[in-house]
């Protein structure tokens, strides 16, 4: 007797074998037939869920930025003092994650450099992270992120986070928690000075 499973069930299935292909191959060298192979999905219906693997990814990313906003609300309880010591705590939190999601946005980092789908996605990314936090949050967090958005400190985030995971110092950086601190403080100080040039 053939099991049925529902339209999220076999998204979910899809994005973990996806999850675990990238991380083994990588992005470039994961085919859809590979993802394919790895669900208990005909082909055609995998096709009906995703086209690419770059849409497969996107809604990877997608399931990152969901964690994070999990995670933020499970600080204290629910409650969120915004202020800028919560923001940079959340934000150095994110640059020193040891999840295998982290690991995918690494991935899809360093993919983007030679993809220009990928390359495109990010600043669709951006756009969606930033409408995901606000619905979720209040705008008093709206005002104080919004440094956070440039592409100076979003960059120096993603150089950090690569270098974690590219060069396995992760744990290093973890150990040196309060390092960073101090570095995403002088960022917010930096930008509110009006100092920063995108």
């Amino acid at each position: 007797m053939r099991i049925v499973k529902a339209k999220s069930e076999r998204k979910k299935e899809i994005l973990e074998a996806a999850t675990k292909i990238f991380l083994k191959k990588g992005f470039e060298k994961t085919s859809m037939e590979d993802i394919i192979a790895a669900t208990s999905l005909s082909k055609g219906g995998f096709y009906h869920y995703y086209s690419n693997t770059t849409d497969i990814l996107h809604d990877l990313m997608l399931e990152g930025i969901a964690y994070r906003i999990k995670i933020i609300e499970s600080m204290d309880s629910g409650y969120i003092d915004w202020n800028d010591e919560t923001v940079v705590q959340i934000l150095v939190e994110k640059i020193l994650d040891d999840s295998a999601l982290m690991s995918l946005y690494v991935i899809y980092l360093q993919a983007s450099q030679r993809n220009p789908d990928l390359r495109a996605l990010y600043e669709v990314l951006k756009k969606e992270n930033r409408d995901m936090f606000e619905e979720h949050f209040s705008s008093q967090s709206k005002t104080l992120m919004e440094p956070f958005y440039s592409d100076l400190i979003l960059g120096l985030m993603n150089a950090v986070m690569l270098g974690a995971e590219v060069l396995g110092v992760r744990e290093v950086f973890r150990k040196n928690r309060p390092f960073f601190v101090s570095m995403m403080k002088l960022a917010l100080e930096y930008a509110r000075e009006g100092k920063m040039v995108n």
